[in-house]
């Protein structure tokens, strides 16, 4: 229904926007070298699923840690969730990339499976779990904070002010996409907390969409020197997403299926890609392929991960 609040409809549908989210990043991770504005430039602007991810782990892990605020169970039930199937992946990604094909010592291996890569170079061949692991541990102080201090909530709102004046200037921002990412979060566990919407008539909502969209073709096309910019722009295309999202795609079973098992799919697909991109030279035909054998795998691992962590 069109009245419904933001906090309704992830409610209602959660699984189908997590779908949503993981279908953006199939078209970002997808190799199409085009010329054509109209497609590189949508292209671009598909990793929102990145963030549209935060928003909802943000609001699904509030609504977690309200119902039972034991801080240990949260963090054992987060690890449980996140690291089996990280690790499932990347040791044999990593002991390929460093033991075999470069011969590095079981040192070099170890230092990239524990993120110190991410944290002392900036390296982002897997920035996404870090990340996560980091707002995993900050969110139940965040959640005490606000509920005890209800000006807390505006925290999120100063630090989007912070990281557009320090884009601005071009000042370099540490850890990367560690603190550009961290308000759509915190505005994710915001919107379960305080549910009132901030905008409740539709032409406000188109014109956040216009505003956005123009300051992301005019800082990915027409000033590429600001491109950090564009995840600030994506904030209120998240919210416009989840209002609204759902009057263009019919209730659709494959989404909501796609949905349940997003984490396997971002771990695995790019893998994928860089696995095949040399054998499959047909951008489409690669794309496909990789999205087909991604699915499988990321079912497969859920599944298997389940029997032994059960």
């Amino acid at each position: 229904k069109m009245n419904k609040t933001i906090y309704e409809q992830i409610f209602a549908h959660k699984t189908t926007f997590m779908g949503i989210a993981i279908c953006l990043i199939f078209l970002f991770h997808t190799e199409l070298d085009s010329s054509c504005l109209w497609i590189t430039f949508p292209k671009e602007l598909c990793d929102i699923g990145v963030d549209l991810f935060m928003f909802l782990s943000g609001f699904s892990l509030a609504f977690s840690f309200s119902k039972c605020p034991q801080i240990k169970v949260f963090y054992m039930k987060r690890m449980m969730r996140i690291l089996p199937a990280y690790l499932a992946v990347f040791i044999p990604f990593y002991f390929y990339k460093d033991i075999i094909a470069h011969h590095d010592t079981w040192m070099v291996f170890l230092y990239h499976l524990s993120f110190l890569n991410y944290f002392i170079e900036g390296d982002l061949i897997i920035w996404f779990i870090p990340v996560v692991i980091c707002y995993y541990f900050l969110l139940p102080f965040y959640v005490k904070g606000v509920r005890e201090y209800p000006l807390l909530r505006f925290v999120p709102y100063i630090l989007i002010a912070i990281l557009a004046g320090m884009q601005i200037t071009q000042t370099p921002i540490p850890t990367g996409f560690l603190l550009v990412r961290l308000p759509i979060f915190l505005l994710g566990a915001n919107v379960y907390l305080f549910p009132k919407e901030l905008f409740s008539h539709t032409w406000q909502y188109a014109l956040m969409a216009f505003v956005s969209i123009v300051g992301c073709y005019y800082v990915l096309i027409l000033n590429s020197e600001l491109w950090g910019i564009k995840y600030l722009f994506y904030i209120p295309l998240c919210f416009i997403i989840l209002k609204y999202s759902l009057i263009c795609i019919v209730r659709s079973e494959v989404i909501s299926f796609l949905g349940m098992y997003t984490l396997e799919f971002y771990l695995i697909h790019e893998r994928v890609i860089w696995t095949l991109h040399k054998h499959i030279l047909n951008q489409y035909v690669l794309a496909c392929i990789s999205i087909l054998i991604t699915i499988l795998l990321g079912y497969l691992l859920h599944k298997t991960l389940l029997l032994f962590i059960k």
